[in-house]
């Protein structure tokens, strides 16, 4: 067993987690330090589900670690990007003796630019990685805020990375929701956990990202989620709660099935995602096809 194995494993019996699950936030520790040392730090916003976990306190584990640009003007070249991938995989290599490997966005005008990373995982013996994506689009409101050190990790109580609000970050759940190939439950739950706690509905945002996203698509692709999630809700339920025993503690997780939140859930996601293909339709003259 490897010694991040062994940390992984003292840490998962303390709080009552699975080692799965700390091994991948340990290692995005590192990786959100890494960022944190280079030129790039102030250039780039956290997203999704992991900034949430790590910098809103949310309840569910996360995987990946994604990414924006601070502001449309931010020219993100290789050559910034070469700097954040010595960092990084040297990092991971001498630190734990992971393979990392990094690619550049094609050239293709039709589709947003993303840079990506990944960090091989020994979990299991079976393939496993942390995808840290970066994409080529701007974030509307964002702050400095610091890394929450759920395990007393050293050189990580002063982590600082700049994060989006709850506010856009519940903007990209509602976008990504609509134009994922398919219903993503971990979406799902963060939705839920943005609304209990009154982040709104920021429909200009919404609309933004959708021209940012390229996405003229989404009222229809929207509409088609909430069809399916509508029509065949025990199925997604079942979904639901199979994907969400991976990244939530199995107590929590126990509680959240014997209350139905999962249920709930769903039931919150198709009423706000409603509301939401309304407000669009009433909008003047379609503005989300603005390009």
């Amino acid at each position: 067993m490897s010694d991040l194995e062994n940390i992984a494993v003292s840490y998962a019996l303390e709080l009552g987690n699975t080692k799965d699950a700390v091994i991948k936030e340990i290692l995005h520790y590192d990786i959100l330090q890494s960022l944190s040392q280079s030129d790039i730090a102030n250039d780039i916003v956290f997203q999704g589900g992991t900034s949430l976990r790590l910098c809103y306190n949310n309840s569910r584990h996360s995987e990946d670690l994604d990414f924006v640009l601070r502001d449309g003007g931010v020219d993100f070249d290789r050559v910034l990007f070469k700097e954040f991938e010595k960092i990084f995989v040297d990092t991971m290599r001498a630190k734990y003796n992971l393979e990392a490997e990094l690619s550049y966005p094609k050239e293709n005008e039709n589709f947003v630019k993303k840079w990506t990373a990944k960090v091989f995982l020994p979990i299991s013996n079976r393939k496993a990685k942390i995808n840290i994506k970066i994409c080529d689009v701007p974030s509307y409101d964002n702050k400095v805020m610091n890394i929450i050190n759920h395990y007393s990790l050293k050189n990580s109580d002063d982590l600082m990375i700049r994060t989006e609000s709850l506010e856009e970050i519940l903007a990209d759940k509602i976008l990504a929701l609509g134009c994922s190939k398919y219903i993503k439950y971990r979406d799902i739950w963060d939705i839920k956990w943005l609304l209990d706690k009154n982040t709104p509905i920021n429909l200009d945002w919404i609309n933004n990202k959708i021209f940012d996203y390229r996405a003229s698509d989404f009222p229809i692709k929207l509409a088609q989620k909430l069809e399916e999630l509508q029509e065949n809700k025990e199925t997604h339920n079942n979904g639901f709660i199979n994907e969400m025993s991976r990244f939530v503690k199995p107590v929590l997780f126990e509680k959240c099935k014997k209350f139905d939140f999962f249920e709930e859930a769903i039931n919150g996601v198709l009423e706000n995602g409603e509301n939401v293909l309304e407000l669009l339709k009433e909008q003047e003259n379609m503005k989300y096809l603005r390009w």
